[in-house]
């Protein structure tokens, strides 16, 4: 009986059995051999491949930590080092550095190109030949896509936070917020955002100023470059194009006021018309509103923390959006419980109430500190008396 030889042409080797000539055919040796024989290329043993490879690897890696962490761009004029190309042209870009490279031209005539240069670290010698093998490449290349993933766009490289913020780059209130279109009067970009874009202020029957809010925002997406959804957490965007090219792909063509996060507009929102001036009953006066100093526990029972302990109050944990919402009956409440909006989206009634309650309390304590620090400063200030009047 003929013996059955499980062998492979191309690699010129044989197996004992069927199994491993099986993974020989999955192996990076292999479909190196397959790429040399495309080529008109004579095969190599598996010793000399694994050298290539180990040699291959030594000269990548090298690339990598030249391409990383031994070139830094340097901007002389500011005194600052960057390690990213993104963070430096973002940077080259600001209004402060063409101040201050004007200024470091003058005290440097004498000296070209001295504003911005490359600071490199010596290579340490390796002892391996640079090759350009390109099947290896190939190969290379095979594997890594099979390992990494498409990145998500959101993940985009943060920018450095000494970078500096130029109001002339704030989106004026007759430009919109999420493209490039621009338009004569603030009426018109209104009702541009809104139809094209979707944007709206949730509640907003009780928006003071919509110019004055739409200016603010502006302010945040063209200085800050920060979406006006995403929480306080998530980097500021490399450039203004990127900010609103997020919020259109995310759909983040909007505000959020749910929670603590309506106290970020704090001077826009006017809940007065739900409640009376002198309507107290809201406030639970058994319930300190104020916890050791650190958190301030609003009547809807949100939690707003002090600015100290931001880091923590920033992790971005999940947590209950159950609101203690006041069961009173008010006349004035009436008229607002068959407002609810169609098709966008609005709060109902009772959480509308939970909002008001939690901004007329803010508005209250706001007085109550002015009131206090002009208390203060009255006690500080020491009269002289009056011209002429003598001293004890």
């Amino acid at each position: 009986m003929m013996e059955i030889t499980f062998t492979c042409i191309t690699c010129k080797v044989k197996f004992a059995n069927g199994d491993l000539q099986r993974d020989h055919y999955k192996s990076e040796w292999h479909r190196y051999n397959l790429k040399r024989k495309e080529a008109d290329l004579p095969p190599i043993t598996f010793k000399l491949f694994e050298e290539k490879k180990e040699q291959f690897t030594v000269q990548k890696k090298q690339e990598i930590i030249n391409s990383t962490t031994q070139v830094n761009t340097y901007c002389a004029a500011c005194g600052k080092l960057f390690k990213s190309i993104n963070s430096y042209n973002t940077h080259i870009s600001s209004k402060r550095h063409k101040e201050n490279e004007i200024k470091f031209k003058e005290k440097q005539q004498d000296t070209e190109s001295a504003i911005v240069y490359t600071v490199s670290k010596k290579n340490k010698a390796i002892g391996v030949t640079k090759t350009n093998d390109v099947h290896m490449n190939e190969i290379q290349k095979d594997k890594e896509d099979m390992i990494i993933s498409d990145e998500d766009n959101e993940n985009s490289e943060e920018v450095n936070d000494d970078d500096d913020i130029n109001e002339e780059d704030a989106i004026p209130t007759t430009s919109c917020l999420f493209c490039t279109n621009k338009y004569k009067t603030f009426d018109d970009n209104w009702n541009h955002m809104k139809t094209v874009h979707g944007f709206f202020f949730p509640d907003s029957r009780f928006v003071s100023d919509n110019e004055a809010f739409v200016e603010f925002l502006g302010y945040k997406i063209g200085c800050g470059r920060f979406c006006i959804y995403c929480p306080e957490t998530r980097s500021r965007f490399p450039t203004i194009e990127s900010c609103r090219q997020h919020m259109v792909d995310k759909g983040h063509c909007k505000i959020d006021i749910d929670g603590d996060k309506i106290i970020e507009y704090y001077d826009f929102y006017d809940y007065s018309p739900l409640f009376d001036e002198n309507d107290e009953e809201y406030i639970n006066q058994d319930n300190p509103m104020i916890d050791e100093g650190y958190s301030l526990i609003l009547p809807s029972g949100i939690a707003v923390g002090h600015r100290s302990l931001q880091k923590y109050y920033r992790q971005n944990l999940r947590h209950s959006n159950e609101l203690v919402v006041y069961s009173g009956n008010h006349d004035n409440i009436k008229k607002f419980s068959n407002m609810k909006a169609i098709g966008t989206g609005e709060p109902t009634t009772p959480e509308i109430k939970s909002r008001a309650r939690d901004m007329k309390f803010l508005r209250k304590l706001k007085e109550k500190y002015i009131m206090q620090l002009g208390i203060k400063s009255n006690k500080l200030f020491k009269s002289k008396g009056a011209q002429g009047q003598a001293r004890n």
